[in-house]
């Protein structure tokens, strides 16, 4: 009897101790369920905060082509208001039957190379016409001018020279103008397409070319007025009135008219992207 018991006291002792160390300790299952939560938790964060970054990714992506364009908006219609205001002098601007009186006194005095025929025939229009465009097609000036581009002409000394110098400046310079506003005109209605760096370029490289312009016209203005009022006794005496001319027209228009074809090309090879 007394072995039976202690037989049975062992068994039992047996198997308590089996089921206790095969079981977990309560504090460990609490832990590791509080792993698993946590884990679940950030894994949701996670797919949130990715699904957050793709949101916004794609609304930026959606936004820049926006952004591109408001950028180029300025840019373009200043560009499209030189254009059109360019157009719309040429259409409305007619030359006289004495050619705003540089007839006699100039273009028939000075012969083209590149036709052999003087200035003043119908072979040449367009050559005086970009000559008064380069200064706006304003009558008083051009005319004023001519007569002051006579008088150095009607000099034995200095004739041929420096007039056709300066009727060739304005006519080089207009005629680059031109072929850039023509140029623009052609792609104006895709300048869009063009990425904001690209179109700030192009908008900087006509301004160049519109600033030479108006440092042609700012020129004349100025030779017209000191002629006017005779200063340093240029009025009557050509060769102080060609000494005050040559080399405010040589640093101030002929140094940069060789940039001109330059920055004509770049602005075509900006264009050319377009398709």
């Amino acid at each position: 009897m007394k072995k039976n018991i202690l037989n049975n006291t062992f068994i039992i002792f047996t198997l308590v101790a089996f089921t206790l160390t095969s079981c977990k300790p309560i504090d460990s299952l609490i832990n590791d369920n509080k792993k698993n939560t946590s884990n679940n938790i950030q894994g949701d964060d996670s797919s949130q905060q990715a699904s957050s970054d793709a949101n916004l990714a794609d609304a930026n992506d959606a936004k820049q082509p926006e952004d591109a364009n408001d950028a180029n908006k300025p840019l373009i219609d200043a560009l499209n208001k030189k254009i059109t205001e360019e157009q719309e002098m040429a259409k409305s601007k007619q030359e006289s039957d004495e050619q705003h009186g540089m007839k006699t006194d100039v273009f028939k005095k000075l012969t083209n190379s590149s036709n052999q025929k003087t200035y003043d025939e119908v072979e040449n229009k367009t050559l005086r016409e970009q000559f008064y465009a380069s200064l706006n097609w304003e009558k008083t000036t051009i005319e004023d001018f001519g007569k002051i581009i006579g008088q150095i002409e009607k000099d034995d000394t200095n004739k041929g020279t420096l007039p056709k110098d300066l009727i060739d400046a304005g006519h080089k310079l207009q005629d680059e103008f031109e072929k850039i506003v023509n140029q623009i005109d052609l792609k104006k209605d895709k300048l869009n397409d063009l990425p904001y760096e690209k179109m700030t370029e192009l908008k900087a490289k006509f301004d160049e070319i519109d600033s030479l312009k108006q440092n042609w016209i700012n020129l004349v203005k100025d030779i017209v007025k000191d002629h006017t009022d005779d200063k340093d006794s240029i009025k009557n005496d050509v060769k102080k009135l060609v000494d005050y001319i040559k080399p405010k027209y040589d640093s101030k228009i002929k140094s940069e008219l060789d940039k001109i074809t330059t920055t004509s090309g770049d602005i075509k090879t900006i264009l050319d992207t377009i398709k």
